[in-house]
């Protein structure tokens, strides 16, 4: 490591003492309120890029609306921890609306009807992989928190590249935060030659052992359902002549 790079990590993490704690927090802080943000992929026609606030293939940050890679660019990351949903959209407004999720449940799920009728009205339903992330630029950071990911739809060949490294480390008797990743987007065309973007993912290497500890305890605390997830809103299930398109709105990675 360089005299240039070193001096930098230091800088990262050097806090002058006069901002360091020297007695009981004078605030209450409930470790559930702990707001974990979603890492977003705008799509043409995401809120973010209609406010000019990003493009059409970004990744961003669901609560601090940061704009952190995409298109062309490759952003690191590690993998925490994975879950498998199902979502159930009501498709008789004018706009599909996410009304129930469930959690994976094989004997339940595996021969559900996608298109279905509920109290009357249409509905979609959606596998979803979704899963635990901390970006290599917060692993430094001791404020830095985890993003949650979610593939859907379109998205899904995202999801399954990234399960396809969970079964690797599992295979090879290492935690999934052994490796690193990195992800980017790359354009698409729907059958309505309509564009949108999808995450292509691939391994860079072996986690900095120095930071082994740090990721275990994020990964206690989300076991322990001790977090919360921003709720802001990130697809949408649309309808085009028969094919459901998906990601007209901000979709996650």
């Amino acid at each position: 490591m360089s005299k240039e790079v070193a001096k930098k990590e230091s800088a990262q993490v050097a806090i002058p003492d006069a901002f360091k704690k020297k007695g009981a927090s004078v605030s209450v802080i409930d470790r559930k309120d702990m707001l974990i943000p979603k890492l977003l992929t705008m799509q043409p026609t995401s809120t973010f890029v209609s406010e000019e606030r990003a493009a059409p293939g970004d990744l961003v940050s669901s609560v601090t609306g940061e704009v952190i890679g995409g298109k062309g660019k490759w952003l690191k990351f590690v993998p925490l921890m994975t879950y498998k949903t199902v979502e159930y959209y009501d498709k008789s407004g004018a706009k599909p609306k996410l009304v129930k999720t469930e959690a994976w449940d094989a004997k339940k799920h595996s021969t559900v009807e996608w298109e279905q009728t509920i109290n009357g009205k249409p509905h979609k339903v959606m596998e979803c992989l979704n899963f635990y992330i901390m970006l290599d630029k917060d692993l430094s950071n001791p404020a830095g928190l985890p993003h949650l990911v979610s593939y859907r739809s379109t998205q899904k060949q995202g999801g399954k590249k990234l399960i396809s490294h969970f079964m690797q480390m599992e295979m090879m008797g290492v935690v999934p935060w052994y490796g690193t990743l990195e992800v980017t987007t790359t354009k698409q065309t729907n059958a309505e030659k309509q564009p949108y973007f999808t995450p292509d993912i691939r391994p860079v290497g072996q986690t900095d052992a120095k930071y082994a500890e740090k990721l275990q305890q994020w990964v206690d605390l989300i076991a322990r359902n001790a977090v919360r997830i921003d709720e802001t809103d990130d697809t949408e299930v649309t309808t085009t002549r028969g094919t459901d398109v998906h990601s007209q709105a901000e979709a996650q990675f």
